[in-house]
């Protein structure tokens, strides 16, 4: 019997999941993490436009709710919607991006070349594209891959690279779409010769962040100094 609930249960989220990647396929989903509670079901939503998913005043995701609720059976939704911390990242969203392109016309390998440069300007340790299918009508069906950067496929590392597939529909056929991501924190084992050079990267990162912060910190205080002198504040009282 307890089997059979954690099944239903299982079951359920799985078509909770389905059922909101179609009704909000144009917010762009990138994750949906479905958690049961004793008091409400949290819905986790992660969107490229979060603003699509909530609606004017709130009322696309309390009709979303409403509609899980009725057609789904499950009780008390609670939608929680946050926006994508850096989608060149992202696999889901780079592969959404070649898709529209290749169905406006543009060349596979052009469109590739493009989305690994803006991946890798984003910080990737690695990435990996491939598009498969007939480019053009009459055109022999054909694979372009382009990768930069270092990316692992074999081994337990492997769960580390950040994987998405999608299909854009042309009129000679369907192109499939393959984004392989390695992030910027994943540090392979055979990459860390020794922990005096771990170390040596990260003393370096936080460096690059305090001097960041400290860059920051004095536009803040040049843009106080020109506010105060608009206000008729004078300088020496400025702090």
């Amino acid at each position: 019997m307890i089997e059979r609930k954690f099944l239903k249960e299982a079951v359920k989220r799985l078509k909770a999941s389905e059922y909101i990647r179609q009704e909000l396929d144009k917010a762009g989903i990138v994750d949906i993490d479905i958690q049961r509670t004793t008091l409400a079901t949290r819905i986790g939503v992660v969107a490229e436009r979060p603003g699509l998913v909530i609606g004017k005043k709130g009322k696309s995701i309390k009709d979303l709710s409403e509609a899980i609720e009725k057609n789904l059976g499950i009780e008390n939704p609670q939608i929680e919607v946050a926006d994508v911390e850096n989608p060149s990242l992202e696999p889901k969203v780079i592969s959404r991006w070649i898709k529209r392109m290749l169905e406006r016309g543009m060349q596979p390998k052009r469109i590739i070349k493009r989305a690994v440069e803006r991946v890798m300007e984003a910080g990737a340790t690695g990435v990996e594209i491939i598009v498969k299918g007939t480019p053009s009508k009459g055109a022999i069906a054909r694979k372009d891959r382009v990768s930069a950067g270092y990316i692992k496929k074999s081994g337990d590392v492997v769960y580390s690279v950040k994987v998405a597939k999608e299909q854009a529909h042309l009129k000679q056929g369907v192109m499939g779409i393959t984004v392989m991501i390695v992030p910027s924190d994943i540090i392979f084992p055979d990459k860390v010769r020794s922990y005096e050079e771990f170390e040596k990267r990260e003393v370096e990162k936080i460096k690059e962040e305090e001097k960041a912060g400290a860059e920051k910190e004095k536009e803040l205080k040049e843009k106080l100094k020109k506010a105060a002198k608009r206000a008729g504040v004078q300088e020496d009282t400025i702090e």
